[in-house]
């Protein structure tokens, strides 16, 4: 009997199907063999580094060697820097976190399904395993996902705070203006979060008091957002702009902030600081350097803040401001005065003992005390900083976990400095 050509290519294409499934099959069981033995071998044999991280933080770091470290060798600062600093400001617990591979085929199995089929790639927090998992240790999906955790941990001593923070995210006639549950849903996952009508609109947000379109998802997100960008404040940079409360911008975000401060998810001196870093920016006259009598009434302001606030994390940042203004103050006076270049090198030493060393204001600092020591013609102070200078360039580029609690002053102890 004759066979028709369906029977003839069926059988075939079921071997051809069959075939490519064992493959892609075979192909996941290798990948989580490579993922499984990379977490076993560093569970019973981690490195020093590892080691360092539980002992100092409470909870085991994951990911492969080349992750962690991240591009130009990095990773490991900035991972260090940001729960060192989040822990300065309200201490956490995790069970571990992980850094993801940009690779699908180093992921676990979940996260490989997540890649599939969820839109939240850049990292998670799981509540039921009390675990994070981020993607390249990126510093402001790292903060985003902290918050998260923060604020379950705050929830269950404070059940009244997310209710007391919905109420702020309610229209006058009381609707709430997060998403829907069901939109929540659709948004996470990827061809279903075609069917919701997401459009950005700035307006909008900035009238209910959002920093983002993402943080109308709920109130979870509308806090892990706005904290997140607290985060990215400096005084001398990030989106302030947010949170200058002027009619322009977010006015509404205020009682948002002022609840996040209340219970400790962003530092409780933010506002003073942000009053702080709003004069800061307006302090330059036409010719370049600060105006005086403003600059003499913000340093009487910084003063004040130090003495509210002195173990603040903005510390680094206030007392490199600190020494800067008056740098431009004594520019003015006379560049040659001895005794107020001796004044500077305290103000900018002051900066080298701040309980959180922020990078960009510790080393700004060893440069001024360099530059300082060799306009004074001390030599052997000169070539201490130099040192010192460099070895803080050394220590970030080779990803030093710690750099934002020690920056370089082991070394600087050894040499007689800072004692």
């Amino acid at each position: 009997m004759t066979r028709t050509l369906s029977q003839i290519i069926k059988p075939k294409i079921k071997k051809i199907a069959t075939t490519i499934s064992t493959g892609i099959l075979a192909l996941h069981l290798l990948t989580q063999t490579n993922h499984s033995l990379n977490n076993l071998y560093h569970h019973f044999l981690p490195d020093k580094q590892r080691q360092e991280f539980v002992r100092e933080f409470g909870f085991p770091l994951k990911g492969f060697d080349s992750d962690i470290s991240g591009y130009m060798g990095t990773g490991l600062y900035t991972i260090g820097d940001v729960i060192y600093k989040e822990m300065l400001e309200r201490p956490f617990s995790l069970s571990s976190l992980s850094i993801r591979s940009p690779n699908y085929f180093k992921e676990s199995i979940f996260d490989q399904i997540g890649y599939i089929i969820t839109t939240d790639n850049g990292g998670y927090y799981d509540p039921i395993t009390g675990a994070i998992v981020v993607e390249d240790g990126s510093p402001s999906a790292l903060h985003h996902e902290i918050k998260h955790r923060k604020t379950f941990e705050i929830d269950k001593i404070h059940p009244e705070f997310l209710e007391r923070w919905k109420n702020l995210a309610k229209r006058k006639n009381g609707e709430s203006i997060y998403k829907p549950g069901l939109e929540q849903i659709c948004l996470r996952f990827r061809l279903l979060n075609k069917l919701v009508d997401n459009p950005s609109n700035y307006e909008e947000n900035n009238r209910y008091g959002f920093v983002s379109d993402y943080a109308r998802t709920n109130v979870y997100e509308d806090i892990a957002e706005l904290c997140e960008k607290v985060e990215s404040i400096s005084i001398q940079g990030g989106l302030s702009e947010l949170f200058d409360y002027s009619p322009k911008t977010h006015q509404n975000l205020r009682p948002k902030i002022q609840l996040a401060q209340e219970y400790g998810l962003i530092p409780r001196e933010f506002e003073d600081f942000m009053v702080l870093t709003l004069k800061y920016r307006n302090l330059h006259g036409e010719n370049g350097y600060y105006d005086k009598s403003g600059a003499e009434e913000f340093l009487k302001n910084l003063d004040a803040f130090a003495k509210k606030h002195p173990r603040s994390v903005y510390t680094a940042d206030l007392r490199e401001a600190k020494a800067g203004v008056y740098q431009s103050m004594l520019a003015l006076k006379d560049v040659k005065d001895k005794d107020g270049q001796k004044k500077l090198i305290g103000l900018y030493k002051d900066v080298l003992l701040s309980p959180y060393k922020d990078r960009v204001a510790y080393g700004v600092s060893l440069t001024r005390l360099k530059d300082l020591y060799r306009n004074l013609g001390d030599i052997n102070k000169y070539e201490i900083y130099a040192k010192a200078d460099t070895l803080h360039s050394e220590r970030f580029f080779g990803g030093f976990m710690m750099l934002s609690k020690e920056g370089v002053n082991d070394f600087l102890k050894e040499k007689g400095e800072l004692n």
